[in-house]
């Protein structure tokens, strides 16, 4: 197995022990009469490369340079929790309560887009 696969192997083993059901749900609080249960999202993402080389230089200043092989991996991954909603129950109802999320960069943009496109109508359909 090439020094990539052992990483990412290595690297998947480490995240998958993280993703388990009780991260999706989280632990149950209790406050007072009230039970809490968080709802998480869990994100995950992972890349990986790498690449050999042999031959030739065109590095003429040291006397070894380009006359050999090499190789090199990397691997890296990142996981994410974002609260999504609670689970509030006392002994007379359960409620589901969404927490509330800033617009990001990427929806504002969206939110933008059928205002820029129908300047760019009007400004086409004026010339």
């Amino acid at each position: 197995m090439s020094a990539i696969h052992t990483i990412l192997d290595m690297a998947v083993d480490s995240m998958s022990q993280l993703a388990d059901a009780n991260i999706v749900t989280g632990k149950a609080v209790q406050v007072g009469d009230k039970t809490i249960v968080p709802i998480l999202k869990l994100s995950v993402g992972m890349g990986g490369g790498g690449g050999q080389g042999e031959g030739e230089g065109k590095d003429t200043k040291h006397a070894n340079a380009g006359k050999g092989t090499g190789m090199g991996s990397a691997a890296g991954g990142s996981v994410q929790l974002s609260p999504m909603a609670v689970i509030v129950k006392d002994k007379n109802s359960t409620k589901i309560l969404k927490v509330p999320h800033p617009k990001g960069s990427f929806e504002k943009l969206i939110d933008k887009v059928p205002g820029f496109v129908e300047k760019i109508k009007a400004v086409a359909s004026s010339n």
